[in-house]
């Protein structure tokens, strides 16, 4: 939008209002811009409120999307600011600058909240519809610079050369769309706010009332999105797989994604999407509010306590950490199979009330292999329990095969004195499976048969091991085991497992925690600063990359789920250091490999 005079607002003549063809879709340009805004939310600055958006006061509640800004001023200076600090190339910085330009237009509100309302195709119509809930300081004032009568109780318009019309809705807000019978009858109904709060529920609620922008999706257009998205990626994995045999597998297990996408939209009340940033960088929410009294609300009902069990990880340089409360019945199910799986059994896995894991970083990996310094707690009340249960399975594994694979284990208990703890030693060694009498393979496995089960021990283990050994214990509280024979780090570890010096006390690692959401049943780190230190060498050692660049400390990526009240909610934090270090390697892409952007369409007119 530009000021008065501008070309691009042009008022249309009087003898043909009403009667132009009416577009049942927005008009291209001027809705593509403030959903730019929308995607490029993640630059714009919280501010923690309580109630949500201004602007739902005037959406229809059961509108099947909403967009909704909480101020649209603050979200395009930030976005600006960012783009130019991330030193994007022009073009795309360009898009926030535009948005600067048209909330100056006299008669909008540049710092009131907006919301766009969205209608997808249906039956009737082709193209999505809808309109925007716009503030506006004088809606007379506005109407002058575009064109329109203020007077009349649909005012029409052009906008770029489009058909456009609004009403003034009063208290600040006018509606603004391309179709006049649905700016016409456009009516948000009675107690808007109230019943916005209701179908959001706790969860949707705490999104809407902490983020900058909102997206509050139906679940129908849920359902449109995420049944797309399922069946595109089960035939992809179908492609990839069926390649190598396993096409009856994958397609088992797709049916089984479907079935408990079936049972979750079934369930599913409200989709709610968050998208905020401060100072330290981006946070992006995925929530859910399921219906009252159904089968997903009322195992969606605890306060996790996953936080504390970040405390019983040794203290060390990490790629990834982790950690789950079982006791979420939400993540409950997965967390007691995790620990069944892990050699534990089933009623040990029943046991386990959370489970928590680090991979540390070894500054030397192609000697020490990728996980020799993983730590996994797990806590419960029967630690002794566990480690023998370990024992069990490792004694009743060796010598067996198992999917054309060889195990040869060794367990032995109170091997060693370690802070004063007596350990149990452990070890596995793989190997290819050996022909049976008959010639034949054991339990013949395709994929097996195209790996080297040796050279991936040696990558994960480092080069002398066969498959992982280390140490177990009982701790206070629970249990925790090594994947390395480092006595150093298990005595780190066991000193955080009774409640020492821990990976809690890592300072980036609480600048990213303390962005997540309160009452965690899990959360994950991810410090792509060790991961890149450590990739980096290698990859100009291949060639990959000229030289290996220096980088600088940074808090990881977070990751936090909450399965409280009723709904999921799952917070991803971006750190800006990490930003800016994609934004590094992302923009020399961007730009065909260091080519000027600019050199071609730099002149074209957005």
């Amino acid at each position: 939008m530009r000021a008065a005079g501008s070309e691009r607002w042009r008022a249309e003549p009087a003898e043909t209002k009403g009667t132009r063809m009416i577009r049942t879709s927005l008009p291209a340009r001027p809705t593509s811009r403030l959903l730019a805004l929308v995607g490029a939310v993640a630059l714009t600055p919280t501010t923690a409120l309580a109630a949500p958006p201004d602007s739902l006061t005037y959406a229809k509640v059961e509108a099947p999307l909403l967009i909704s800004i909480r101020d649209v001023g603050k979200l395009a200076d930030t976005v600006a600011a960012m783009t130019g600090e991330l030193g994007l190339p022009g073009e795309i910085a360009m898009g926030p600058q535009l948005a600067q330009m048209m909330l100056m237009t006299p008669g909008l509100n540049k710092n009131g909240s907006a919301t766009i309302v969205l209608y997808p195709p249906d039956d009737d119509h082709f193209e999505m519809r809808g309109v925007i809930v716009a503030p506006v300081s004088d809606y007379t004032q506005l109407m002058n610079v575009v064109g329109g009568d203020a007077e009349a109780g649909v005012a029409s318009f052009e906008m770029q050369g489009e058909p456009a019309f609004a009403r003034d809705l009063g208290r600040g807000y006018a509606i603004i769309g391309p179709e006049h019978d649905f700016v016409q009858n456009y009516s948000p109904g009675a107690d808007v706010m109230q019943r916005h709060t209701a179908r959001l529920g706790e969860v949707g609620g705490r999104v809407a009332g902490e983020a900058d922008v909102v997206i509050v999706a139906s679940p129908e257009v849920m359902e449109m999105i995420l049944r797309e998205g399922s069946g595109m990626a089960q035939d992809a994995a179908r492609d990839q797989a069926g390649a190598f045999g396993f096409g009856d597998a994958v397609d088992q297990a797709g049916g089984a994604a479907n079935e408990a996408l079936d049972r979750f939209l079934a369930d599913a009340r409200v989709g709610v999407i968050g998208l905020t940033i401060d100072d330290a960088g981006v946070s992006i929410d995925l929530a859910t509010q399921f219906n009252d009294d159904s089968e997903l609300a009322g195992m969606f009902t605890h306060a996790g306590r996953s936080a504390e069990m970040i405390s019983r990880l040794p203290a060390t340089g990490y790629w990834l950490a982790w950690s789950a409360d079982a006791d979420a019945p939400g993540l409950g199910m997965v967390t007691r199979a995790v620990a069944a799986m892990a050699g534990m059994g089933e009623d040990a896995g029943d046991a386990a009330t959370g489970l928590a894991g680090v991979v540390g970083a070894s500054p030397a990996v192609l000697q020490t292999g990728v996980l020799s310094r993983t730590a996994v707690y797990v806590r419960s009340e029967q630690g002794e329990q566990l480690a023998g249960a370990i024992g069990e399975a490792m004694r009743a594994m060796d010598g067996q095969d198992q999917g054309g694979m060889s195990y040869h284990t060794t367990f032995e208990p109170g091997a060693k004195q370690i802070e004063g703890v007596s350990v149990a030693s452990y070890s596995v060694q793989t190997e290819m499976a050996a022909p049976n009498g008959d010639g034949d393979q054991q339990e013949f496995n395709p994929m097996m048969a195209m790996m080297d089960p040796q050279a991936i021990n040696q990558i994960m283990f480092g080069p002398s091991s066969s498959g992982p050994s280390g140490y177990v214990a009982a701790t206070e509280g629970g249990m925790i085991q090594t994947l390395t024979r480092s006595e150093s780090f298990m005595a780190a570890a066991l000193t955080a497992a009774n409640g020492g010096k821990s990976l809690a006390g890592d300072e980036r690692l609480g600048v990213s925690s303390s962005r997540l959401p309160a009452g965690r049943a899990f959360e994950a780190y991810l410090a792509l600063d060790s991961i890149a230190q450590t990739a980096a060498p290698m990859l100009m050692l291949a060639g990959v990359i000229p030289e290996a660049p220096q980088f600088g400390q940074m808090p990881p990526l977070a990751l936090g789920v909450t399965t409280d009240a009723g709904g999921f909610r799952a917070r991803l934090v971006l750190p800006k250091e990490a930003i800016k270090m994609v934004a590094g390697f992302a923009t020399p892409l961007m730009m065909g490999g260091g080519g000027d952007w600019d050199d071609e369409g730099g002149d074209e007119d957005w």
